[in-house]
């Protein structure tokens, strides 16, 4: 992925924040839902026992143009397998 690209983020998707002060995961875990250009996000964390992932706290919405792995935005860590 190149710095001016964006991925569309999909259900599912878990992306990592690009603020190297904080260490924050996020799922995607909803679409636009009315609100084009948006999708809701739920903080994530890694559950070694189950070899997945977990949500917790609020839900929140984030603008897609986030996602493209700059400063202030999200990069994509694993892919979810759904379309």
């Amino acid at each position: 992925m190149t710095s001016d690209e964006v991925v569309k983020p999909r259900l599912g998707d878990i992306w990592k924040s690009c603020d190297p002060r904080i260490n924050r995961h996020v799922m995607v875990i909803g679409d636009h839902g009315g609100e084009p250009g948006k999708v809701q996000i739920q903080s994530a964390y890694r559950v070694p026992e189950t070899v997945g992932w977990q949500t917790s706290g609020p839900r929140t919405w984030a603008d897609i143009r986030r996602f493209n792995g700059k400063r202030g935005g999200y990069s994509l860590v694993i892919r979810s397998m759904t379309s």
